[in-house]
């Protein structure tokens, strides 16, 4: 029983943010490139978000701003998976907290570092 209601619950969300692609296709490319531009910025120059963050809508994206928030939900879930599909980002569990990671965004490391350096840097 639950899988159906699932599966409607996910057949919904599909045809939802298929419907506003095809309205406004721009709004999930620019999301897109705001995301990236999010992971750049990290203060460490890792190129991380925090996965759970971005989908809970904690990062500011103006392109969502006049949105319901069901649709937010779905431009971000999309705009991740086309990320994670694409291998434009990883995910990377660290400390029981998901991240995704954009290695384009990330500045570059010239020297291996240990974990506890690691640990140092991410917290």
């Amino acid at each position: 029983m639950w899988g159906r209601e699932g599966q409607c619950i996910y057949c919904h969300k599909y045809c939802l943010f298929a419907a506003i692609f095809l309205l406004v296709p721009d709004v999930l490319i620019n999301l897109a490139a705001s995301i990236v531009l999010e992971a750049r910025r990290n203060q460490k120059g890792l190129g991380v978000l925090e996965e759970d963050r971005l989908l809970a809508g904690g990062y500011r994206f103006q392109e969502l701003h006049d949105l319901e928030e069901e649709e937010k939900e779905i431009l971000l879930d999309a705009a991740a998976v086309l990320f994670l599909e694409k291998n434009v980002c990883f995910r990377e569990i660290f400390n029981q907290q998901t991240f995704l990671v954009f290695p384009s965004c990330t500045v570059s490391i010239v020297k291996v570092i240990s974990k506890n350096q690691l640990n140092l840097i991410l917290e």
